[in-house]
């Protein structure tokens, strides 16, 4: 499995991600975006129009 996905018109409360663990998951800014990457460090996902901090204060409402 190579490359990551890219999310645009995330909404808190309607979009989720399934078949991961978020705590195992990092976080981090890139300009507009956050970035989800894996233990390993590898880009799974860029969501667009976003802060890390909805992220990380809404683990088990993002991530079911």
């Amino acid at each position: 499995w190579e490359g990551f996905d890219s999310v645009f018109n995330f909404q808190l409360g309607a979009t989720r991600f399934t078949g991961v663990n978020a705590n195992e998951l990092g976080f981090e800014q890139s300009n507009s975006s956050v970035n989800i990457l894996a233990a390993d460090g590898d880009l799974l996902a860029s969501v667009d129009g976003t802060q890390v901090s909805t992220f990380t204060d809404n683990l088990s409402t993002i991530f079911i």
